[in-house]
């Protein structure tokens, strides 16, 4: 919605054209008209709810994320990775023995980037 669109509505709806000067009963008012009119909130990871993992897994799967937040990568990249190499189709499925793959993985593909990205400052 472009900032025209947008303080048009705000105007229809409260008579105000800034979301600033709304008061918390405003604010509902337009949320509920923006839904009607078939508004979504964005969902994380294709809308996809994640298991939340069991106590053999939580910290290989705390590992996994701290590694995919390194290299800026999404769970759908580790999903990638386990689908590529026939382990499983989402890291939710994986073992603890497959996730430590994983993190394998993960590392071996951070050390890659990291001496890429040194032996090309030390070259110059």
């Amino acid at each position: 919605m472009d900032d025209a669109t947008y303080r048009a509505m705000l105007m229809g709806q409260t008579g105000k054209n800034s979301a600033t000067l709304l008061t918390l009963s405003e604010l509902s008012q337009v949320l509920d008209y923006m839904r009607r009119s078939g508004a979504r909130h964005p969902t994380r990871d294709g809308g996809r709810r994640r298991v939340i993992p069991g106590a053999d897994r939580a910290a290989l799967m705390t590992k996994v994320h701290a590694l995919l937040s390194q290299l800026g990568a999404t769970l759908a990249y580790a999903d990638a990775i386990c689908k590529r190499n026939h382990w499983c189709d989402r890291v939710d499925f994986a073992s603890p023995a497959l996730l430590h793959k994983l993190v394998g993985a993960l590392s071996r593909t951070l050390r890659g980037r990291s001496d890429g990205a040194t032996a090309g400052e030390t070259s110059e």
